[in-house]
């Protein structure tokens, strides 16, 4: 959860930080297999 944070600080904006959101959870998702 720290890591998203780090993404979230240098955007600023909130509807772009929404979209940015799923994608970075997608991305750790796809990082990170549920096995």
């Amino acid at each position: 959860e720290g890591v998203k944070t780090v993404w979230y600080v240098p955007i600023g904006k909130s509807k772009v930080e929404e979209k940015n959101r799923d994608i970075i959870v997608l991305l750790v998702r796809l990082n990170r297999p549920c096995t």
